[in-house]
């Protein structure tokens, strides 16, 4: 078991390239999807199917996700994921060619993404404390819980 790892969710929930350097590539993810969330909406307001391919906007950091993945060692499968009725309007084969284009050119800019050395060090990281009052939906009013 490990994490699905979507590009849009990464980048819409605040997903740092410093907390994916510290997974374990051959353990910790299991599959990962590319796609770019759309310009027009922040973070508290994307909505779940307005995405298209990598690179697309370059909104999401697909080749920095990539490089950081490449990093530790991740080999496992890399899928496009575009959320976007242009299409339902391509034939098969104008959807493929696209999607390969997308790929092609996100992983020849991961594979020269420079990774910081801080970035890629040996420190422990440590979360921000505040993070835990983060849920889906937005921050969490802990004053209202009954336990």
């Amino acid at each position: 078991m490990g994490l699905k790892l979507d590009a849009h969710h990464w980048w819409a929930t605040g997903g740092m390239l410093e907390e994916l350097v510290k997974l374990d590539g051959k353990r910790d993810v299991v599959y990962v999807e590319l796609n770019d969330s759309h310009p027009d909406y922040t973070k508290l307001n994307t909505p779940e199917f307005e995405r298209d391919l990598p690179l697309h906007w370059g909104v999401s950091d697909t080749p920095g996700l990539l490089a950081a993945l490449m990093h530790i060692g991740y080999d496992g499968p890399v899928v496009c994921e575009p959320f976007n009725r242009r299409f339902h309007h391509m034939s098969s084969e104008e959807a493929v060619t696209e999607a390969k284009a997308a790929l092609d050119e996100v992983w020849a800019q991961a594979e020269s993404y420079p990774l910081d050395p801080d970035l890629i060090g040996t420190h422990q990281y440590y979360p921000d404390p505040a993070e835990a009052f983060v849920q889906a939906g937005g921050l969490h009013d802990h004053s209202l819980s009954k336990d």
